[in-house]
């Protein structure tokens, strides 16, 4: 488009607008349809009796929305992030959602849960991970969102425990990228004197921490957002966080995307009290234990490859339940209620001593993890309405 004149461009903007204009109106209209529709079908699930929160249909609904989406200007992302917040607008219609996360607030944990399940949602930080799969198991809460594994570290504490200790089910997951973030009270790099994180945040970004900052005090913290809090109560600190956690208290972004590993992402697993049903793209993940003794491994794993299962993961670890023995938390392509899934289970749960299966779920991705930065947060409002009237972490 070459220069155009004032006049001209004016009166192409008057009509440009006029056409956005008309096109929020009929979005305005057909998204109060979509409302009306969501509280009907909640009225019909509550009078037959059939479970309101139905999260497999919502990922299949995101992935069938992604697959149809052929417009450039419209990324996969962007689209996902819009239908997030429709789909938790809805389903706040139907019934109140009560999430639990590991807090406090603004920590990954957090934004996982607003990732899988929007802002229209009750949310409850709790200190522990065992309070916060406790918190389902009581009916406090409806979904604990859990971080299970970091492509960099592993699994996450005793997670792989818990699991087996609750009686609980996987009904998502999600993948957070890693994206840490200099943030303090001062104006640049040189003014910082101390610099406060999680352990593993100070690990992840260790290099460029070395190369950009002087003879500056490391402080380690409980989570990234209790380090971004702590920045506030003294000039000179700065802290390694995500991008929410900076604007919502109020810091200066010093430097973005400092980890030295880009690629790292967090695996977070929504756990529910009921299981899910396929999806048509499904993962199933089972905790077994097997005997201290040559070959049993190979055994244990012999029906998967007997009935055509694919292993996506496998790792182990010793356990306190049984002594000598090692558990293993595998992840099989799959709904377990599929006939060779369900054939192999049947058939690794006989020679095993002990087999738990912990859910069926919609498959997510690791090379397509949600990414904070490129949702582009820079509101230092961003989320505050969200808390307005709610516990400050601890529950």
């Amino acid at each position: 488009m070459g220069a155009l004149s004032v006049d001209k461009a004016r009166d192409m903007l008057e009509e440009l607008r006029g056409k956005i204009d008309e096109v929020d109106r009929n979005l305005v209209h057909w998204l109060a349809e979509r409302m009306r529709l969501s509280k009907q079908i909640g009225q019909v699930k509550r009078s037959a009796g059939f479970s309101l929160f139905d999260p497999e249909r919502e990922e299949a609904l995101l992935k069938k929305l992604v697959s149809i989406n052929d417009e450039p200007l419209l990324s996969s992302a962007v689209l996902r992030a819009v239908y997030r917040e429709i789909l938790a607008a809805s389903r706040s219609l139907q019934y109140p959602v009560k999430v639990a996360y590991l807090g406090p607030p603004w920590t990954y944990s957090h934004l996982a849960a607003i990732y899988l399940f929007g802002h229209e949602v009750e949310y409850h930080p709790f200190t522990s991970l065992d309070d916060v799969l406790n918190s389902v198991r009581c009916k406090q809460s409806d979904i604990a969102v859990v971080p299970v594994e970091n492509t960099l570290e592993g699994s996450i504490g005793m997670i792989m425990e818990l699991l087996m200790e609750h009686d609980l089910y996987i009904v998502r997951e999600c993948y957070i990228a890693m994206e840490y973030t200099l943030a303090g009270t001062v104006e640049k790099l040189g003014d910082v004197k101390e610099v406060y994180a999680h352990p593993r945040a100070l690990n992840q970004c260790r290099i460029w921490l070395a190369r950009n900052l002087g003879k500056v005090s490391y402080f380690e913290c409980s989570s990234t957002s209790d380090a971004a809090k702590l920045c506030r109560e003294k000039a000179g600190r700065a802290a390694l966080c995500n991008l929410y956690a900076a604007h919502f208290y109020g810091l200066n972004v010093l430097a973005e995307r400092i980890a030295d590993h880009p690629e790292a992402v967090t695996r977070f697993f929504a756990m529910g009290r009921e299981k899910t049903d396929p999806s048509g793209d499904d993962k199933t993940s089972v905790i077994f234990a097997v005997s201290h003794a040559p070959g049993a491994l190979y055994r244990a794993l012999e029906p998967c490859a007997r009935h055509e299962v694919n292993l996506c993961r496998i790792e182990s670890r010793p356990t306190k339940r049984f002594k000598k023995d090692f558990l293993f938390f595998v992840d099989l392509e799959g709904h377990e209620t599929e006939d060779h899934v369900k054939l192999a289970l049947e058939e690794m749960r006989k020679d095993l001593l002990y087999l738990k299966v912990l859910g069926s779920y919609p498959k997510a991705l690791p090379e397509q993890p949600f990414s904070i930065n490129r949702e582009s947060v820079r509101s230092e409002m961003v989320g505050t309405d969200h808390l307005e009237g709610r516990n400050d972490g601890t529950i």
